[in-house]
């Protein structure tokens, strides 16, 4: 009898336990738990990447590196312009000192002496300019 009562303790369990949902389904969408943007302060191509993901890595670590031709060729240009335009202030400052003192001698008209200082002025700006493009290049 004890035999038969154990038995139908495990029958009666199991059929109640055959009742109970273990899990249900539900629509949804994985997403990350944690995402960090990587920005760069100059554009490019990525040319190798150092980390794999779920990595831990250390503060200061470089997790890419960028292809250099990019930013080479940019802080190229940059020197090269800044080149040119130092050359055109030097042009523009020596042509407006002429006309100064020629105007000064009232031997040119106003018109050609503003329009000379406004050329140098024009000048001085865009070597400026190009002097702050070169910095931002060498970045």
């Amino acid at each position: 009898m004890s035999r038969l009562f154990s038995f139908l303790t495990f029958l009666i369990g199991l059929i109640s336990f055959s009742s109970i949902t273990f899990a249900q389904e539900f629509d949804g969408k994985l997403d990350w738990w944690q995402k960090t943007p990587i920005k760069f302060g100059v554009s490019g191509t990525v040319k190798q990447v150092n980390v794999q993901p779920g990595q831990k890595i250390p503060k200061g670590a470089p997790m890419m590196s960028l292809n250099p031709q990019i930013y080479k060729a940019a802080l190229d240009e940059a020197r090269s312009v800044l080149k040119t335009k130092k050359r055109q202030l030097t042009d523009a400052k020596k042509d407006w000192g002429r006309i100064k003192e020629l105007y000064d001698r009232q031997v040119l008209a106003l018109t050609e002496y503003e329009a000379a200082q406004m050329r140098y002025n024009l000048a001085k700006d865009e070597y400026n300019i190009a002097k702050a493009k070169l910095q931002k290049a060498q970045f």
